[in-house]
């Protein structure tokens, strides 16, 4: 039977839930982090670390809502 046929058996991989586990801790990790220091080191990291606030910018932001921002 190949690795990849209908009614094989599953081997190996994450267990279930296990990575949205990790993304819930990760994602309130992240908002209590920002509620606490969100609007200051926003502007320290767009002084003093240019390249990655506009990386972060560019992730928060759909494409086309970009296209639309460089077409304005």
């Amino acid at each position: 039977m190949g690795l990849f046929e209908k009614g094989r058996e599953k081997t190996g991989g994450r267990t279930s839930g296990t990575r949205n586990k990790f993304s819930r801790k990760f994602d309130d990790a992240l908002l209590k982090d920002f509620e606490e220091h969100g609007e200051a080191a926003i502007k320290i990291a767009r002084i003093e670390r240019p390249t990655e606030y506009l990386k972060l910018i560019a992730s928060r932001v759909s494409r086309s809502n970009f296209n639309s921002l460089i077409q304005d």
